[in-house]
């Protein structure tokens, strides 16, 4: 608060500023302001320049830092506003406003408070006339304005005290040093000086692949999958994948070679789901575990299980089964092979997915392999025989489903477009690079936007996937362009609603150099009972 004083020739006496009351106290109130009762060793005069002029004493009740004594000083009354008219007045600092005047109460000045001084030479009556206002005086008091009410309301920048503290920004934060945030797959850390260091790896989703690719004339679009968003390339080729090459004996196996009959000749396209409907199943997810060995395998199965049986049996079979189960010689979320996987499924045979559903991804490589839950017993014949219940507790059905042994199918086009026509599905090895876990829609094809940047940007590993058709299509440019269609294993929200086409008929990414088919095992008693 502010204070104010008046002159007199007995000293000075203080109105304290303090917010106004609704009235003034009535003339003889026993009020006393708290401030009266202030030692006088705590009294200390204004400065000159603080003091303003003349007989009475008014505060503006506009100014809010400027307010009038509560009360009119003891033995005093406050004049009514025509008795004030025409009398010279201080003036509030904030204001030109006159400041309220008081007169002596007869006969009250001897019995409480300080007395008046008499008036002075030439000056003011006796007894009623008017006097200057004697308040109680009161300490000195600094009024401090806080930061949000001065001019503009805005903290000033510089002021001592007000430093921002040390760190780094990004968007509309502030980070201390050593704080970190996620940039796509790199993390940026604050240093020193207000400066960003942020890891320099190779991101799944390549923005400047995105858009290098978009603007290029490859036949295809690229996007950002959302699944993918924060991992590496190396993490993609590590986690998404996950099928072995085949050792040298695998490859070398005779082919078996189908041949066109005399004028036959194959349609320009062709869907399984077409002439099989109900049949065959959709894309699967196989998360972050490097087990596309395991999903392409029980993918082409159950189709083949669903066709050969002409409909009685339709399952979407286990790739947990095989994931928990093939351990021989197999790696699991981290790795396996084709030909293991078939000896597997002709041998021991594996449940249904709702029997032994997908457990998730494993990111975590010195992490044990989840543990086989199922296990089968011969039934002669070469069938078997479930002897655990299903780890799906609300599933009973334990079924076996098992598949004759796989063959290797002839890389010419033709034969592999007759075989996926009269019996089903294939699954095809191939090479999966940089550029295709971008892919959007359109006719897959290797593109060389990676060729001027350093090698650690161009990345392949190999992959399994389930080929269901083939087609063609003229691009805008007059092109005709023919294709496979494809069910990958990275979920519906990839791709064409988790498929894919590439080009069929020049061995695009090795997809027709190592192609599978196999028979499901089903006898009549199957067809009868299922």
């Amino acid at each position: 608060m502010a204070v104010f004083n008046t002159e007199g020739s007995e000293g000075s006496q203080r109105c304290l500023l303090s917010p106004p009351s609704p009235s003034f106290p009535k003339v003889g109130s026993k009020t006393r302001s708290s401030a009266a009762r202030l030692s006088p060793s705590s009294r200390q005069p204004l400065s000159p320049a603080a003091r303003p002029t003349g007989k009475s004493l008014r505060v503006s009740d506009q100014d809010p830092f400027c307010f009038g004594c509560s009360s009119a000083p003891e033995g005093h009354e406050r004049l009514p506003s025509e008795t004030r008219r025409g009398q010279s007045h201080a003036h509030c600092p904030s204001h030109r406003s006159p400041l309220p005047s008081y007169r002596a109460t007869p006969g009250a000045g001897a019995s409480r408070g300080p007395s008046l001084p008499p008036p002075g030479p030439g000056g003011g009556a006796a007894g009623g006339a008017v006097q200057k206002a004697v308040p109680p005086r009161t300490p000195r008091l600094t009024l401090s304005v806080p930061w949000w009410q001065e001019p503009g309301g805005q903290r000033r920048v510089g002021q001592p005290g007000r430093s921002p503290s040390p760190g780094c920004t990004h968007g509309s934060r502030i980070y201390p040093i050593l704080g970190t945030y996620w940039d796509n797959c790199n993390r940026c850390t604050c240093q020193e000086q207000g400066r960003w260091e942020c890891d320099q790896e190779p991101c799944l989703v390549d923005e400047d692949m995105i858009n290098a690719i978009n603007r290029g004339n490859y036949g295809w679009r690229a996007g950002n999958h959302s699944a993918f968003w924060g991992m590496t390339l190396d993490e993609g080729i590590r986690y998404r994948l996950g099928t072995i090459r085949p050792s040298s004996s695998v490859t070398n196996m005779n082919e078996i070679h189908t041949v066109l009959g005399p004028g036959e000749v194959l349609p320009t396209a062709f869907e399984a789901s077409e002439k099989w409907p109900n049949l065959i199943h959709g894309p699967l997810d196989q998360g972050n575990c490097a087990g596309s060995w395991a999903f392409s395998t029980a993918a082409v199965a159950s189709d083949r299980v669903s066709i050969h049986s002409l409909g009685h049996m339709a399952p979407v079979l286990s790739p947990q089964n095989l994931l928990s189960c093939n351990t021989h010689n197999q790696q699991g979320c981290r790795g396996g092979r084709l030909d293991g996987a078939w000896w597997f499924l002709r041998r021991r045979g594996v449940v249904s997915d709702h029997c032994y559903p997908f457990m998730g991804s494993e990111r975590d490589e010195a992490g044990p392999a989840p543990r086989c839950m199922m296990h089968s017993r011969a039934m002669g014949r070469g069938k078997r025989q479930a002897t655990a219940r299903c780890p799906s507790s609300h599933v009973n059905a334990n079924d076996i489903y098992q598949v004759t042994p796989a063959y290797r199918l002839g890389s010419s086009e033709k034969e592999i477009m007759k075989e996926l026509m009269e019996n089903g599905p294939v699954q095809a090895l191939m090479e999966v690079h940089e550029d295709f876990f971008l892919y959007q829609g359109g006719i897959y094809s290797h593109t060389p936007v990676s060729l001027g940047r350093p090698e650690r940007y161009r990345r392949h590993g190999t992959h399994s996937v389930k080929i269901t058709g083939w087609g063609q299509e003229t691009l805008p440019d007059g092109r005709t362009l023919k294709y496979w269609t494809a069910a990958n294993s990275w979920g519906p929200a990839w791709g064409e609603r988790g498929h894919f086409r590439i080009v069929r008929g020049a061995n695009e990414c090795d997809i027709e150099s190592f192609v599978l088919g196999v028979w499901g095992r089903v006898g009549m008693e199957d067809m009868a009972h299922r």
